[in-house]
């Protein structure tokens, strides 16, 4: 496979002009992580990160959703691939810029989109054993967790993926940066300013958090769980050992795995 295989040639698009909820319902329909931004041709992304990231800030709280636009939220093309890209290097690419969509240009013509979900598809034949690859120190959360804390949890330690444990050890789901979004937009959309400083620090995990996601024993091979990941649009899974868990696997670990074992053409 090379990357014109998994290359999204009719991306989902918005203009930067246009309201964020609109990004924000095809995100949710197209079950996808962000959307090309156009202003006459692709400039940039829009993705949860980029959302949840200022959606903290006064300027954007004072505002109701509908009237925050596009422009405010978009991430301008920190560098583009090519059909001379290699694998390892567009997962290199998405490492680097923290980024989990890349635009594929030839020449001066834009193609379509590299998405980091779809990059999974080139370990969906891999034997490897996850425990070797997964996150053995993962973050966790509880239900009474205040999303407010979750969302700095996320953006301080670049996180998409947040399992919830109860106290026992037990896990009872995940959060994920789509969920948290979505979960404040809907308390600024209906919560007066006045009221908005006192009333956040009610809103707790279990508003957003998701019940069906990946719970795989250590034992598990990357092409078993990659393919659930995709399948599921989730974007981790939780591994654990004894019903306990050990650690996670996100998209990130698989890019890593992806520059650490693939040729440097490949």
């Amino acid at each position: 496979m090379r990357l014109m295989d998994i290359l999204v040639k009719d991306p989902p698009m918005l203009s930067k002009n246009r309201p964020i909820t609109d990004a924000l319902e095809i995100l949710r329909k197209e079950s996808i992580d962000s959307i090309c931004i156009y202003d006459e041709k692709p400039i940039g992304i829009i993705s949860y990160r980029d959302i949840l990231s200022k959606i903290g800030l006064e300027r954007v709280r004072r505002l109701v959703p509908e009237a925050l636009y596009n422009s405010s939220f978009v991430r301008y093309f920190p560098t583009y691939i090519s059909d001379e890209c290699s694998i390892r290097k567009c997962a290199e690419l998405m490492i680097e810029f923290n980024i989990n969509s890349l635009p594929f240009f030839y020449g001066e013509t834009f193609l379509g989109m590299i998405y980091r979900r779809d990059m999974i598809r080139f370990v969906e034949d891999s034997s490897i054993n996850i425990e070797l690859i997964m996150n053995r120190n993962p973050l966790v959360i509880y239900p009474y967790s205040r999303i407010i804390h979750v969302r700095r949890i996320m953006l301080d330690n670049n996180l998409s993926f947040l399992p919830v444990l109860n106290d026992d050890g037990k896990v009872l789901g995940a959060v994920t940066e789509g969920e948290v979004v979505n979960t404040l937009i809907e308390f600024y959309r209906r919560t007066p300013e006045k009221h908005q400083k006192a009333r956040i620090r009610e809103i707790l995990v279990t508003t957003s958090m998701i019940t069906d996601i990946p719970i795989v024993e250590k034992e598990t091979i990357l092409s078993d769980i990659a393919v659930e990941l995709r399948k599921k649009g989730s974007p981790g899974a939780v591994i654990t050992e004894n019903q306990k868990i050990i650690g996670i696997l996100t998209h990130n670990e698989i890019l890593k795995y992806i520059v650490h074992s693939f040729p440097e053409g490949l």
